[in-house]
């Protein structure tokens, strides 16, 4: 072996004098005990093992004997040969050495003598590739003896199992790893916690680790579901017939939860339950199936007794139908039951890596999961999936509500899941690695850090039926508005662009509505393209709007003059003067649009222009804030909830004079540009008629971070309206990330120490 300063250079060298015979084949020793590859039902070790042996099957210049284990009350070995160049050997142990591990290093000498009684029927050894402790312990040994080299798969640590409470199955597991991971010349882990435990629990050097990653097989990849099986006619239905008119039960959205894995406690089994019967207490027959995939029948029935007592109401559940005990099933089976789920629930105490959300990923199906294996490394709330806490019940049902409440989620996090799973297995490549390891030319490179995850974004973007994505392409663009230039192509959090060097062009995009889980005033699925689309016109009648040269209602695309974009400290800047101008001529419109001027219906005014769902007025919010805190309360700890109930009266009670024209509806950070001279909005999907003020609440807090705002508010000196806005929009963003976990970013003590400085004098 060569070593270099920040990598390894592995060679291999013959232990026979037959160094042509080395030359032209490679002889791979694959010591996999526990891991029989014929026996997929027990798991993710013996997969990697049949993987191995499919991948590499045509391979002739490379030579597999392969040792697993079998049960089996007759001693000795068998041996077949699958193919040309591979070898398959299985040693006959009792069952009540699986069962009782320890007895499996108590006969270590059995193990090793059918091992060398199979070697001495092999050429050579040039590699040995084990897998788990017990074939660690015996490799090592092996290793030393025919002065060859060992790489190993850890598989499942006894740290891990420690860790988390549940005892390994052998009491000489440690003692095992530490010999092996302390011999073996290269430790290919499948995640970076992994790497990190090797690293800090056991003393290994980044220099023998490397992350591999896994793979999932072609079918998980090549699954697709459609509604309509033409996807141009469904991209019709789309643009020009009303999805609410299509049914009222969308029952091509329908879809169940699943768990997929062995029936054992640490997997979580029964507080995935446990959360499916709280849904099913709320919704009854509404809450979809939970399906349960794994095990054999002696394995479910052992299993699911011991659930009955967990869960009495089991049996009942299984009888509507509700909870499905579906067993074994290959991987063609669970892509096909995979793309009929809305969600695939993880909830494992501890996981070396968790193969089956990486199927999951591959089918475009989003994951909740613990933060443990690839989950941890992979999964980001409001993605891909989320992550919840071990036997947090209570948060596991409150995510798993989320996908009955808008089925569309499903899709949303299912695109950005995709995503992930191709970024992952271009930078593990797994089989590439594992062939240049095979023939010695392997170089660690010591990538140890979570792969970034390419062209991944929170744009909640929807793509299924009736709302796929109609994304136009720039031939289609070119004749509908008879351009001849080049085009290049942009993309946005919310809408498609096009640009050339004299204008933009602008497509928006079906977008998930976060807001319909959190707000039950706001009862829309889907932000539709058309209803921005039809919205951004409309924001074409002020003056001080970019104007709009052309349109088009078949394309649901505008074009619009090539600007020069403000920096964000120019778009501050300029806020005021802007939205002043903005806000006088909506005055005018809105005048004209209702004359008695202490009537106005704002949902009528705004729904032909406007049609999602918008707030109006501050006190509108407040009302809607008020009854989504009670109907949310046992998400807040009581001191939380009294506290921002108190906040939200003191808001309610201050009294001001409140003006009414078009809101912007967003901040202005961004959108506002340079055109002949003169400053201009954007065109906005988001404009509305309202109480003024939300736009200047938007802005300064996309701003300002956190600190440097709350400083501005503890300034007395400031404009109490301005600072009456800012709280109400801080205080609805409080109260919306904690229904939705997202991250706390605001410190609702000191928001609180705010609003009370200002108005508690005005209750």
């Amino acid at each position: 072996m060569v070593v270099a300063t920040n990598r390894w250079i592995i060679k291999y060298y013959p232990s026979f004098s037959n160094i042509r015979r080395y030359m032209m084949k490679k002889y791979i020793l694959i010591l996999c005990i526990l891991g029989n590859p014929y026996d997929l039902i027990h798991g993710g070790h013996q997969r990697t093992i049949m993987e191995i042996i499919q991948h590499f099957k045509d391979h002739s210049d490379l030579n597999f004997s392969i040792i697993t284990s079998k049960i089996s009350d007759t001693q000795g070995y068998s041996c077949k040969h699958l193919f040309g160049n591979i070898t398959y050997y299985e040693i006959g142990i009792p069952q009540k050495w699986v069962d009782v591990q320890d007895l499996l290093y108590e006969h270590q000498d059995y193990l090793l003598g059918q091992i060398y009684s199979i070697i001495e029927n092999m050429h050579t050894v040039n590699l040995i590739h084990s897998t788990y402790w017990i074939s660690g312990l015996l490799g090592t040994i092996i290793t030393k003896k025919f002065n060859c080299m060992q790489i190993h798969y850890p598989i499942s640590t006894s740290f891990e199992k420690i860790n988390h409470g549940f005892p390994p199955r052998s009491k000489y597991q440690r003692y095992a790893e530490d010999v092996c991971f302390t011999f073996a010349s290269l430790i290919l882990v499948i995640t970076k916690e992994e790497a990190d435990i090797l690293h800090k629990e056991y003393n290994i050097s980044h220099k023998k680790i490397y992350i591999i990653g896994r793979i999932v097989e072609p079918c998980f990849q090549n699954i697709r579901f459609e509604i309509s099986e033409d996807i141009t006619l469904s991209k019709i239905i789309t643009l020009y017939k009303d999805s609410t008119a299509l049914e009222s039960y969308e029952w091509w959205n329908k879809s169940a939860f699943c768990y997929i894995g062995r029936m054992a406690d640490y997997k979580g089994i029964k507080e995935i339950l446990s959360a499916w019967e709280i849904l099913y207490n709320k919704h009854h027959e509404k809450t979809p199936p939970l399906w349960l995939l794994g095990g054999n029948v002696d394995d479910i029935s052992i299993y699911r007794k011991a659930v009955l007592s967990y869960v009495p109401s089991l049996m009942k559940y299984e009888n509507e139908h509700k909870i499905y005990w579906w067993g074994y099933s290959t991987s063609e089976g669970l892509a096909t039951i995979l793309s009929k789920c809305s969600v695939m629930i993880m909830h494992s105490a501890f996981e070396p890596g968790g193969r089956v959300m990486l199927e999951a990923f591959a089918t475009g199906t989003p994951v909740i999961s613990t933060p443990c294996g690839f989950s941890r490394d992979s999964i980001t709330n409001w993605l891909n999936g989320f992550i919840v806490p071990y036997k947090d019940i209570i948060h596991l049902a409150h995510f798993m509500n989320f996908f009955l409440k808008n089925e569309y989620l499903s899709n949303m996090l299912g695109i950005q899941a995709q995503h992930t799973f191709y970024s992952l297995e271009k930078t593990w490549n797994y089989f590439q690695t594992l062939d240049s390891i095979y023939h010695g030319t392997f170089y660690n490179k010591l990538r140890l850090h979570c792969p970034e995850s390419e062209g991944i974004h929170k744009n909640f973007l929807i793509n299924t039926f009736p709302y796929c994505d109609i994304e136009n392409d720039t031939d289609t663009i070119r004749i509908e508005f008879h351009l001849t230039s080049d085009l290049k192509k942009y993309g946005t959090t919310d809408s498609y662009l096009w640009k050339s060097e004299s204008f933009l062009i602008k497509q928006y995009f079906n977008r998930f509505n976060v807001q319909q889980l959190w707000n039950e005033s706001d009862t829309k699925k889907v932000i539709c393209l058309k209803d921005l689309y039809l919205c951004s016109i409309y924001s074409n009648h002020f003056k001080n709007i970019l104007p709009i040269k052309e349109y088009s209602d078949k394309l649901f695309t505008y074009i619009m003059p090539f600007g020069e974009r403000l920096n964000i400290k120019q778009c501050f800047e300029n806020m005021k003067e802007l939205l002043s101008l903005l806000y006088k001529e909506g005055e005018t419109f809105l005048k004209k649009l209702t004359p008695i001027y202490e009537e106005k219906d704002f949902r009528r005014i705004n729904a032909s222009f406007q049609k999602n769902h918008k707030p109006y007025t501050f006190s509108n919010m407040l009302n809607e804030l008020h009854y989504v805190l009670d109907k949310n309360y046992a998400l807040f700890d009581n001191e939380i909830f009294l506290m921002v109930k108190h906040l939200l009266q003191l808001l309610k009670a201050y009294k001001y004079d409140a003006y009414y024209s078009i809101n912007y509806g967003k901040s202005v950070i961004n959108h506002i540009v340079r055109y002949n001279g003169q400053l201009y909005l954007l065109p906005s999907g988001d404009m509305f008629y309202g109480e003024i003020g939300f736009d200047y609440a938007y802005t300064y807090l996309e701003y300002y971070d956190l600190t440097d705002l709350f400083a501005l508010l503890n300034d007395e000196i400031q404009n109490i309206n301005v600072i009456y806005w800012i709280c109400c929009i801080l205080l609805q963003k409080y109260i919306r990330d904690h229904i939705l976990f997202i991250e706390d970013s605001i410190n609702i003590t000191e928001l609180s120490k705010i609003i009370q400085m200002h108005f508690t004098k005005l209750f």
